[in-house]
Protein backbone atom coordinates (compact mmCIF):
# COMPACT_ATOMS: atom_id res chain seq x y z
CA UNK A 1 0.00 0.00 0.00
CA UNK A 2 1.23 3.83 -0.60
CA UNK A 3 0.76 5.67 1.83
CA UNK A 4 0.58 8.89 -0.54
CA UNK A 5 -2.21 7.55 -1.95
CA UNK A 6 -4.39 7.40 1.58
CA UNK A 7 -3.94 10.88 2.19
CA UNK A 8 -5.64 11.69 -1.18
CA UNK A 9 -8.88 12.60 0.37
CA UNK A 10 -7.71 15.15 2.46
CA UNK A 11 -5.20 16.64 0.01
CA UNK A 12 -8.74 17.20 -2.74
CA UNK A 13 -10.38 18.53 0.51
CA UNK A 14 -7.98 20.88 1.29
CA UNK A 15 -7.16 22.36 -1.98
CA UNK A 16 -10.84 22.21 -2.99
CA UNK A 17 -11.77 24.26 -0.19
CA UNK A 18 -8.59 26.45 -0.58
CA UNK A 19 -9.38 27.37 -4.17
CA UNK A 20 -13.35 28.47 -3.24
CA UNK A 21 -12.57 30.19 -0.81
CA UNK A 22 -10.01 32.15 -2.40
CA UNK A 23 -12.16 32.60 -5.85
CA UNK A 24 -15.41 33.74 -3.77
CA UNK A 25 -12.95 36.27 -2.01
CA UNK A 26 -12.09 37.77 -5.53
CA UNK A 27 -15.90 37.34 -6.51
CA UNK A 28 -16.44 39.88 -3.56
CA UNK A 29 -13.85 42.14 -4.41
CA UNK A 30 -14.52 42.12 -8.27
CA UNK A 31 -18.43 43.13 -7.05
CA UNK A 32 -17.40 45.31 -4.53
CA UNK A 33 -15.84 48.14 -6.96
CA UNK A 34 -18.51 47.44 -9.16
CA UNK A 35 -21.07 47.67 -6.98
CA UNK A 36 -19.30 51.05 -5.50
CA UNK A 37 -18.58 52.58 -8.98
CA UNK A 38 -22.02 51.84 -9.70
CA UNK A 39 -23.31 53.94 -6.40
CA UNK A 40 -20.96 56.63 -7.17
CA UNK A 41 -22.89 57.53 -10.41
CA UNK A 42 -26.23 56.31 -9.62
CA UNK A 43 -29.25 58.73 -8.69
CA UNK A 44 -32.42 58.10 -6.52
CA UNK A 45 -35.83 58.03 -8.22
CA UNK A 46 -38.73 56.71 -6.93
CA UNK A 47 -40.20 53.67 -8.38
CA UNK A 48 -43.02 50.99 -7.90
CA UNK A 49 -42.66 46.88 -7.85
CA UNK A 50 -44.76 45.87 -10.56
CA UNK A 51 -44.57 42.27 -10.30
CA UNK A 52 -42.78 39.11 -8.38
CA UNK A 53 -41.62 36.30 -10.37
CA UNK A 54 -41.29 33.66 -7.63
CA UNK A 55 -39.36 30.10 -8.48
CA UNK A 56 -38.06 27.27 -6.55
CA UNK A 57 -34.73 25.39 -6.91
CA UNK A 58 -33.88 21.61 -5.64
CA UNK A 59 -30.41 20.74 -4.66
CA UNK A 60 -29.81 16.98 -3.92
CA UNK A 61 -26.71 15.77 -1.72
CA UNK A 62 -25.64 13.51 0.75
CA UNK A 63 -27.56 15.07 3.53
CA UNK A 64 -30.84 14.87 1.65
CA UNK A 65 -32.78 17.23 -0.36
CA UNK A 66 -32.56 20.94 -0.18
CA UNK A 67 -35.38 23.31 -1.67
CA UNK A 68 -34.97 27.58 -2.23
CA UNK A 69 -37.50 29.48 -3.31
CA UNK A 70 -36.07 32.80 -5.28
CA UNK A 71 -37.78 35.79 -6.33
CA UNK A 72 -37.07 38.12 -9.42
CA UNK A 73 -38.36 42.00 -8.94
CA UNK A 74 -39.66 44.31 -11.69
CA UNK A 75 -40.09 47.89 -11.12
CA UNK A 76 -41.68 50.91 -13.43
CA UNK A 77 -40.25 54.37 -13.13
CA UNK A 78 -39.33 57.03 -15.60
CA UNK A 79 -36.13 58.51 -15.70
CA UNK A 80 -35.32 61.88 -17.73
CA UNK A 81 -38.99 62.17 -18.89
CA UNK A 82 -38.80 58.77 -20.09
CA UNK A 83 -41.27 55.62 -18.77
CA UNK A 84 -39.48 52.12 -17.84
CA UNK A 85 -41.37 49.45 -17.19
CA UNK A 86 -40.81 45.98 -16.20
CA UNK A 87 -37.07 46.36 -15.57
CA UNK A 88 -35.71 43.48 -13.63
CA UNK A 89 -34.05 44.90 -9.96
CA UNK A 90 -31.11 43.46 -8.67
CA UNK A 91 -32.08 43.11 -5.38
CA UNK A 92 -35.21 41.23 -3.09
CA UNK A 93 -36.18 41.81 0.53
CA UNK A 94 -39.16 40.06 1.94
CA UNK A 95 -40.71 43.77 2.84
CA UNK A 96 -41.14 43.79 -0.85
CA UNK A 97 -44.56 43.27 -2.70
CA UNK A 98 -46.26 43.68 -6.10
CA UNK A 99 -47.59 47.80 -6.03
CA UNK A 100 -45.15 49.04 -3.50
CA UNK A 101 -43.34 52.60 -4.08
CA UNK A 102 -39.85 52.06 -3.65
CA UNK A 103 -36.93 54.60 -4.26
CA UNK A 104 -34.07 52.71 -6.26
CA UNK A 105 -30.75 53.68 -7.63
CA UNK A 106 -30.92 54.32 -11.54
CA UNK A 107 -27.17 54.50 -13.44
CA UNK A 108 -28.05 57.58 -15.48
CA UNK A 109 -25.43 55.96 -17.97
CA UNK A 110 -27.91 52.94 -18.31
CA UNK A 111 -31.39 53.55 -17.04
CA UNK A 112 -32.14 50.06 -16.82
CA UNK A 113 -29.61 49.21 -14.70
CA UNK A 114 -31.60 49.68 -11.20
CA UNK A 115 -30.81 48.30 -7.70
CA UNK A 116 -32.10 49.39 -4.13
CA UNK A 117 -29.37 51.19 -1.72
CA UNK A 118 -29.87 49.16 1.09
CA UNK A 119 -28.85 45.88 -0.56
CA UNK A 120 -26.36 46.72 -3.04
CA UNK A 121 -23.77 45.28 -0.71
CA UNK A 122 -25.46 42.10 1.15
CA UNK A 123 -23.80 40.19 -2.23
CA UNK A 124 -20.13 41.29 -1.18
CA UNK A 125 -20.88 40.58 2.26
CA UNK A 126 -21.97 36.95 1.36
CA UNK A 127 -19.45 36.18 -0.68
CA UNK A 128 -16.92 37.53 2.03
CA UNK A 129 -18.38 35.53 4.16
CA UNK A 130 -18.38 32.27 2.72
CA UNK A 131 -14.64 33.00 1.31
CA UNK A 132 -13.72 33.39 4.78
CA UNK A 133 -15.59 30.05 6.32
CA UNK A 134 -14.32 27.68 3.24
CA UNK A 135 -10.60 29.32 3.28
CA UNK A 136 -10.38 28.71 7.00
CA UNK A 137 -11.49 25.62 6.58
CA UNK A 138 -9.03 24.56 3.38
CA UNK A 139 -6.37 26.32 5.60
CA UNK A 140 -6.62 25.11 8.97
CA UNK A 141 -7.44 21.39 7.93
CA UNK A 142 -3.81 21.87 5.72
CA UNK A 143 -2.03 23.20 8.75
CA UNK A 144 -3.46 20.08 10.41
CA UNK A 145 -2.03 17.87 8.14
CA UNK A 146 1.41 19.39 8.27
CA UNK A 147 1.62 19.06 11.98
CA UNK A 148 1.22 15.98 11.46
CA UNK A 149 3.68 15.08 8.93
CA UNK A 150 6.14 16.63 11.30
CA UNK A 151 5.17 14.89 14.00
CA UNK A 152 5.35 11.60 12.11
CA UNK A 153 8.36 12.49 10.53
CA UNK A 154 9.91 13.29 13.95
CA UNK A 155 8.68 9.98 16.03
CA UNK A 156 9.81 7.40 12.95
CA UNK A 157 12.97 9.34 13.37
CA UNK A 158 14.14 9.67 16.62
CA UNK A 159 11.23 7.51 18.37
CA UNK A 160 11.02 4.29 19.85
CA UNK A 161 9.78 1.13 17.77
CA UNK A 162 7.39 -1.32 19.63
CA UNK A 163 5.37 -3.59 17.79
CA UNK A 164 1.81 -3.79 18.90
CA UNK A 165 -1.34 -6.59 18.28
CA UNK A 166 -3.82 -5.50 16.31
CA UNK A 167 -7.67 -5.19 17.77
CA UNK A 168 -9.57 -4.43 14.97
CA UNK A 169 -10.14 -2.64 11.96
CA UNK A 170 -13.58 -0.40 11.19
CA UNK A 171 -14.39 2.59 9.75
CA UNK A 172 -14.21 5.85 11.15
CA UNK A 173 -17.79 6.73 11.38
CA UNK A 174 -17.31 10.81 12.69
CA UNK A 175 -15.54 11.68 9.57
CA UNK A 176 -16.57 11.39 5.85
CA UNK A 177 -15.51 12.63 2.57
CA UNK A 178 -17.72 12.89 -0.23
CA UNK A 179 -19.69 10.77 2.02
CA UNK A 180 -17.08 7.85 2.34
CA UNK A 181 -15.94 6.80 5.86
CA UNK A 182 -12.16 6.09 5.83
CA UNK A 183 -10.60 3.16 8.07
CA UNK A 184 -8.79 3.03 11.04
CA UNK A 185 -6.96 0.60 12.87
CA UNK A 186 -6.72 -0.11 16.98
CA UNK A 187 -3.73 -1.69 18.74
CA UNK A 188 -2.69 -2.56 21.54
CA UNK A 189 1.04 -3.21 23.15
CA UNK A 190 1.66 -4.85 26.73
CA UNK A 191 4.78 -3.57 28.79
CA UNK A 192 4.83 -5.66 32.10
CA UNK A 193 1.44 -4.73 33.88
CA UNK A 194 0.26 -1.80 31.77
CA UNK A 195 -1.43 -1.80 28.40
CA UNK A 196 -1.35 0.86 25.68
CA UNK A 197 -3.78 1.12 23.17
CA UNK A 198 -3.23 2.90 19.70
CA UNK A 199 -5.39 4.03 16.99
CA UNK A 200 -4.05 4.55 13.02
CA UNK A 201 -4.46 7.94 11.26
CA UNK A 202 -7.51 7.65 8.65
CA UNK A 203 -6.71 5.37 6.01
CA UNK A 204 -9.06 5.50 2.75
CA UNK A 205 -8.22 1.47 1.19
CA UNK A 206 -9.32 -1.32 3.89
CA UNK A 207 -5.73 -2.17 5.91
CA UNK A 208 -7.42 -4.92 6.79
CA UNK A 209 -5.89 -7.99 4.39
CA UNK A 210 -2.38 -6.95 5.52
CA UNK A 211 -2.97 -6.27 9.26
CA UNK A 212 -5.50 -8.94 10.00
CA UNK A 213 -6.58 -9.18 13.70
CA UNK A 214 -4.22 -10.48 16.12
CA UNK A 215 -1.25 -9.61 13.73
CA UNK A 216 1.44 -7.28 14.63
CA UNK A 217 1.88 -3.78 13.66
CA UNK A 218 4.95 -1.65 13.91
CA UNK A 219 4.27 1.75 16.50
CA UNK A 220 6.67 4.70 16.86
CA UNK A 221 6.09 6.11 20.31
CA UNK A 222 8.02 8.87 21.97
CA UNK A 223 9.96 6.96 24.55
CA UNK A 224 8.97 9.27 27.18
CA UNK A 225 5.34 9.59 26.56
CA UNK A 226 3.53 6.69 24.76
CA UNK A 227 1.01 9.13 24.10
CA UNK A 228 2.56 10.74 21.70
CA UNK A 229 3.05 7.98 18.84
CA UNK A 230 2.48 7.20 14.87
CA UNK A 231 0.77 3.58 13.97
CA UNK A 232 2.20 2.48 10.71
CA UNK A 233 -0.37 0.74 8.43
CA UNK A 234 1.35 1.44 5.78
CA UNK A 235 4.05 -1.04 6.52
CA UNK A 236 3.86 -4.74 7.28
CA UNK A 237 6.35 -5.81 9.83
CA UNK A 238 7.37 -8.42 7.41
CA UNK A 239 8.78 -5.63 4.73
CA UNK A 240 10.92 -4.80 7.91
CA UNK A 241 12.46 -7.85 8.00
Amino acid sequence: MREKSKNRGMILFCMIFLVAGIVLAGMAVIIYFNNSSFKSRAVKIPATIERIDSYTTTRKSNRGTRTKTNHNVYVSYEFNGTPYNNIHLRSYTSSMYEGKAITILCDPHNPTDVDVEGMIYFPVILLAVMGVIFGTIGFVTTMILVKKKNKKKKLITNGKVIYAVVDDVARNLSFAVNGVNPYRIRCSYTDGMRTYEFVSENMWDNPEEDFPVGSSIRVYVDSKDYGSYYVDGYNRVSDYT
